[in-house]
């Protein structure tokens, strides 16, 4: 469970607005790999994750990933599972399965790199009638 009356999107591609988000007053950043990153960006996003989140920052980091409907679902949990992230935001979620099967493979990936087992945190966003 979070406690965060605020948090706050930040493109996981710029340094500039990362650090104002971390500087400002909001309760935790979310690094978006999702819409504010193009599709030609996003495996440098995903690399700059270990570089912004390996430096103690004054509030929680979370990670928005792109949906499990799409390509870069896998590789951004690859990319997630790192000391430091305090959970992910799952985008368009449309079942219970789904967010069951992010767990699963989160709990793997965590296990893998000895991190605590459900130690990241997942946050889903309903965006559809389906989900709903």
């Amino acid at each position: 469970m979070i406690n965060a009356r605020s948090l706050l999107f930040v493109p996981a591609t710029s340094e500039r607005k990362i650090d104002k988000a971390y500087g400002g007053t909001a309760d935790g950043v979310i690094l978006d790999l999702e819409d504010a990153v193009a599709v030609s960006e996003k495996p440098a996003a995903r690399q700059a994750l270990k570089g912004i989140v390996g430096v103690a920052r004054p509030r929680p980091t979370w990670v928005r990933i792109n949906a499990t409907s799409t390509p870069h679902c896998y590789p951004d949990l690859l990319a997630v599972c790192i000391a430091g992230v305090a959970g992910i935001v799952l985008p368009k979620v449309e079942s219970a399965e789904e967010v069951r099967m992010i767990d699963w493979i989160l709990s793997q990936l965590e296990a893998q790199q000895k991190l605590p087992v459900r130690g990241i945190l997942i946050m889903g966003i309903v965006e559809t009638a389906r989900g709903l």
